[in-house]
């Protein structure tokens, strides 16, 4: 009798489950659905996802930084692995915990710089403004006349010096120990770094920099056996200025560790460098963006997998769209978005007048799977401020939002964010800056899954701002958008109405906004994996019926260019 209830009561708990609720163990970067009766329950995360204290390899500690010399290191998986060689006037390697990378000497103690440091597990790291970027000592003194983007103040002699100064300065509220982001290092709690460099009697320069501080406490797994090092933490902010007869202004600011920038009418070195497109003041929201040099097909790659350097041109192949991941609304940039930000502005606009001579936009994707903005209770529009204020500052041509707060998705709390947040986004970045987000498949679905319509109500609401969709179709399920039925024309009835040629009658969107999102490779994700030449077949069938909206992978890799060149096919 106590057997027969048992099995009755378990019975019952499945029944109220739902019948999708089987699927969630498939879905370890996006899944699309939970049960919506009852209490939320968060899925059970694969072991991997977020590991709090990193497992201890032969060699190394997954996620550590070290010093050999000069040459600063990362651990991957029980290998150190080179990250960068610091070198120039005034340039160490820096294990130290308020300061890691590539930094300026006076950022580090005397006694922790040109040392083999291995942290622990447990270390507090961070990632600071890289000094290679920046003016040099050397530089500051050579006799020159440069503009004050480039962080050279021109003058004939300086002398190079580091004080102390009241954090009253950097602080936004002006209180010392008040509680507040910018009190969250401790080394710094006093006192903010202010370098000076001082020339003849009419010019002066001045910069007080920002020290980013990021606690790696969360690894992130995109699908299986695919490590990207999402980073979460606290972010020390300062301000950094540069003060001349020029009257312009250049500074990192604590919203992220983004630069914003101003500058009297005479000097025009901050400027936006996207293409120029004709003006459009109104549109529907299933039509096409308005028409830009960044029109589709859209063959887009993401990277977040660290990169020493951005790709050269001559290795984009098919692509036109680089997205470098992350920024987060809770830390800021991280991973390749950082490396962005570090990188010396000269680069950066060369690797921009490359990539744009080549046809190709260079945007950032925002959020990602381990950022929750909604969950977290971030303000939507002071978020989509934050994030404008990076594009802006670092030259980008626009934003990939990979909005996966499931959890607020699933309680119909997503849709009033996301829409506040891309009306805001959109007027701050007008066209031709490109704004386009990542769904997953199933939240366009038809069924009653999402009690505020997820991506069929932002679609509605502000669909005509967006410029398209790069949609994941890809760990949904293992028999999910892995043929080209399924994909092009007819998803079933696991996930209804979500295949390309559904998605645009069902929800309205152009079929020139809906861009085909795989993994690059069978280990790039838990399941939706197709080969490119299986791809292929099915990206020439949507084009034979007028689609034309293009193909996402995640994520780069040397093998990526020629993936992407078989998929198109003739394309």
């Amino acid at each position: 009798m106590y057997c027969a209830l048992a099995t009755l009561s378990l019975f019952a708990l499945a029944v109220a489950a739902g019948s999708h609720n089987r699927r969630l163990d498939d879905h370890q970067r996006h899944y699309g659905r939970m049960p919506l009766s009852g209490a939320y329950k968060t899925p059970a995360l694969p072991p991997n996802l977020y590991v709090e204290t990193p497992t201890k390899r032969d060699e190394c500690t997954h996620g550590d930084w070290n010093c050999a010399g000069s040459e600063l290191q990362r651990c991957n998986w029980g290998d150190w692995i080179a990250i960068q060689n610091c070198t120039g006037d005034n340039i160490v390697c820096s294990t130290q915990q308020d300061a890691v990378g590539c930094v300026w000497t006076w950022f580090v103690d005397s006694s922790t710089t040109s040392q083999d440091t291995r942290p622990t597990p447990s270390a507090t790291t961070s990632l600071v403004f890289d000094a290679s970027g920046a003016v040099s000592a050397s530089d500051a003194s050579a006799t020159a006349s440069q503009g004050l983007d480039d962080h050279e103040p021109t003058g004939t002699t300086s002398s190079l010096y580091a004080t102390a100064a009241s954090t009253t300065a950097s602080d936004k509220d002006n209180q010392v120990d008040d509680g507040d982001d910018d009190d969250e290092n401790s080394s710094l709690t006093s006192s903010s770094i202010r370098s000076t460099t001082s020339h003849d009697a009419t010019i002066t320069s001045s910069a007080t920099f920002a020290i980013p501080t990021v606690q790696d406490t969360v690894t992130s797994q995109i699908g299986d056996g695919l490590w990207a090092g999402h980073k979460s933490g606290t972010r020390q902010g300062g301000k950094t200025s540069f003060a001349s007869d020029a009257s312009a202004t250049d500074s990192w600011d604590t919203g992220g560790g983004y630069e914003t920038a101003s500058t009297t009418a005479t000097d025009a070195s901050v400027s936006y460098a996207a293409a120029t497109a004709s003006s459009t003041t109104a549109m529907s929201n299933s039509a096409s963006t308005p028409t830009s040099e960044w029109s589709a097909p859209h063959y887009v790659i993401y990277a977040d997998s660290w990169l020493g350097t951005m790709p050269d041109v001559s290795e984009l192949g098919p692509f036109n769209r680089f997205i470098l991941a992350f920024w987060e609304a809770s830390t800021g940039a991280v991973d390749n978005v950082q490396a962005w930000a570090s990188w010396d502005k000269s680069y950066r606009d060369r690797v921009i007048e490359e990539y744009h001579d080549a046809g190709i936009a260079i945007m950032v994707a925002a959020f990602g799977s381990t950022d929750l903005p909604t969950t977290s209770g971030k303000d939507a529009k002071q978020v989509a401020q934050e994030l404008a204020s990076f594009v802006k500052a670092y030259n980008l041509d626009g934003v990939d939002i990979d909005y996966e707060d499931m959890s607020a998705m699933n309680s119909a709390r997503a849709v009033a964010w996301i829409v506040e947040f891309q009306t805001e986004l959109r007027n701050l970045l007008p066209w031709p800056y490109i704004i386009s987000h990542a769904p997953v498949a199933p939240w366009f679905t038809s069924a009653n899954d999402y009690a505020d319509g997820s991506y069929v109500s932002i679609h509605q609401q502000v669909g005509g701002t967006i410029d398209f969709y790069n949609v994941q179709f890809y760990n949904q399920g293992a028999d999910q958008y892995v043929t080209c039925e399924t994909l092009v024309t007819d998803s079933g009835s696991e996930w209804p109405s979500t295949s390309v040629f559904e998605i645009n009658s069902y929800t309205g969107v152009a079929l020139d906004k809906i861009v085909i999102g795989k993994p690059l490779s069978a280990n790039s994700a838990s399941n939706g994996y197709m080969s490119a030449s299986d791809l292929q077949v099915c990206v020439g069938e949507a084009k034979e019926k007028g689609w034309n909206g293009g193909i996402m992978f995640w994520q780069w890799s040397d093998e990526a260019p020629s993936v992407m060149a078989t998929a198109r096919g003739g394309a």
